[in-house]
C-alpha cells in the first residue's frame, strides 16, 4: 500500500544524505510492506509458520557512492514490526535493525476488500 505524501513532511523521518523519490514535484511515497514467511522463506529456527512482517518505508534515491552494484530499489525503514520472536532477534542482532515484536499481530483476508492487519491494540491497515 502506497500513499501520495508531501516530501516535505516525509524528510523528518529520514536521515539528512537520503533523498526521497518523488513521483512529482514535492510529492513522495509512503509504503506499508506486508510479507507473510513460511518455513523456507528464512534460514532461522523459526516457532512459528507463517509468520508476519510488516515494514512503514519512504522511497529514497541510492547513495551510488557506496562501491556496490547499483540497487533496483532502495527504501528507508521507519518502522518494522512481526510476532515472530526469533526473527525479530535475528533482525536486531545481525542486521542492527530497530525491529518490534507484535505478539499478537495477525491478518484476515476474510473480507471483500483484500486484507486486514491489526493486533491486540487495534488496525494497522
Amino acid at each position: 500500500l502506497s500513499v501520495e505524501v508531501s516530501t516535505d513532511y516525509l524528510r523528518k523521518f529520514v536521515p539528512r544524505k537520503l533523498t526521497p523519490v518523488e513521483v512529482r514535484p514535492g510529492v513522495s511515497l509512503f509504503t506499508v510492506l506486508m510479507n507473510e514467511m513460511v518455513n523456507g522463506n528464512t534460514d532461522l529456527p523459526i516457532g512459528k509458520s507463517p509468520f508476519l512482517e510488516v515494514l512503514n518505508v519512504i522511497p529514497v534515491l541510492p547513495d551510488l557512492a557506496v562501491q556496490m552494484p547499483v540497487p533496483r530499489f532502495t527504501f528507508f525503514a521507519t518502522k518494522i514490526i512481526s510476532d515472530e520472536a526469533a526473527f525479530v532477534d535475528n533482525e536486531r542482532r545481525k542486521l542492527l535493525l530497530n525491529v518490534h515484536h507484535a505478539p499478537t499481530l495477525q491478518l484476515d483476508r476474510s473480507g471483500d476488500y483484500g486484507v486486514r492487519l491489526y493486533d491486540a491494540e487495534g488496525e494497522i491497515l
